[in-house]
């Protein structure tokens, strides 16, 4: 459990993944409203250090559900993005991607 004014950090494989320390590309959150307690939502994130995809999985309030984190490939993780294009935050992707063309 993590203790007050500690970073959230996940482990998978005996390495350490810290949402603080990484980008944010993207965001989805299921259910209509914000407030709905009982939708989930998924952050996509890329390491600063060595470029890993991670996402996390944010259980929902109502069933109290516990947050999962799990490794992406570079291919699955801009599958996540082309799916929830909504959520993506421009100004990370560019900074990690690079400014994409006009379609």
């Amino acid at each position: 459990m993590k203790k007050q004014g500690e970073k959230e950090a996940f482990y998978i494989h005996g390495r350490q993944y810290v949402p603080e320390k990484s980008h944010l590309l993207c965001i989805h959150r299921s259910g209509k409203h914000l407030a709905d307690i009982t939708g989930i939502q998924e952050e996509l994130y890329i390491t600063i250090k060595s470029g890993t995809f991670f996402k996390i999985t944010r259980g929902d309030t109502f069933n109290a559900g516990e947050d999962q984190a799990e490794i992406l490939t570079e291919e699955k993780a801009r599958e996540f993005m082309d799916k929830h294009t909504g959520g993506i935050i421009r100004e990370n992707y560019i900074a990690v991607f690079g400014e994409p063309e006009i379609g």
